[in-house]
């Protein structure tokens, strides 16, 4: 059977909007390491929220943050780590993977987390052809997370409390990845001169998974939520 075997460099990627951190975590079975890139500060003249700043959190540890106002790099060290590479990576095995949040800034703010699952080939290019179904996470909905909207795409959730000034979520909003094996079984076959040559739909692809977090003040949330999400608070939080 073939088995996912390349390796792409993972790339975080920080922008700001009221704050928005993006971070971008790309995995095969032969390890993961994370770099991160700063590209725009297009709306932090225009802000006025200072101290509003979030951090994103993998098991248990803040792999990337930033504080508005801020720059420089962040990135805690690497993603995913703690899958193993190689002929030691399983489809189909539960890999502990806990993405949470935390507020690192000086203010109350309530949080929505955008996640991202696709594939990309050797190039990095995006795969469209092949299904992000097949990229398991567990996205939790409970009394701390709330999930609004979900396809084989693209996921949102919001954070359900304000989340305080310095502390992190009260649990996180996925515990474990898992790659079906069922890419195992996608294929296509060709035969020439009696021969039959099979060609596997996954071989060769890295999966990916990108989370954006945003984050709007506890004042006035209401309306800020609205402005910068297009949302009413009482539907995403409920």
């Amino acid at each position: 059977m073939s088995k996912i075997r390349k390796l792409l460099t993972p790339r975080v990627t920080m922008g700001l909007f009221i704050l928005a951190l993006i971070l971008l975590l790309m995995s095969s079975v032969s390890g993961t390491r994370a770099a991160l890139t700063y590209v725009s500060d297009d709306y932090t003249t225009a802000m006025q929220t200072q101290n509003i700043g979030v951090a994103l959190v993998e098991n248990g540890e803040i792999r990337s943050q930033e504080t508005m106002g801020s720059r420089g790099d962040n990135d805690q060290g690497p993603l995913l780590g703690h899958i193993p590479g190689g002929k030691d990576f399983h489809p189909n095995q539960e890999y502990p993977e806990a993405l949470s949040v935390q507020n690192v800034g000086t203010i109350g703010q309530y949080v929505r987390v955008t996640v991202y699952r696709y594939w990309v080939d050797d190039a990095g290019n995006k795969r469209t052809d092949l299904n992000p179904a097949f990229i398991g996470l567990d996205f939790q909905e409970n009394d701390d997370w709330h999930v609004e909207s979900q396809t084989t795409e693209r996921t949102v959730l919001y954070y359900k409390h304000v989340l305080p000034a310095g502390a992190p979520a009260n649990s996180p909003f996925t515990t474990t990845l898992v790659v079906d094996d069922e890419i195992n079984n996608v294929y296509s076959s060709t035969e020439e001169n009696g021969r039959i040559t099979y060609t596997y739909d996954y071989d060769g692809a890295s999966f990916c998974v990108e989370a954006v977090v945003d984050a709007v003040q506890e004042h006035n949330a209401e309306a800020a939520m609205k402005s910068a999400w297009g949302v009413d608070m009482n539907d995403v939080l409920a």
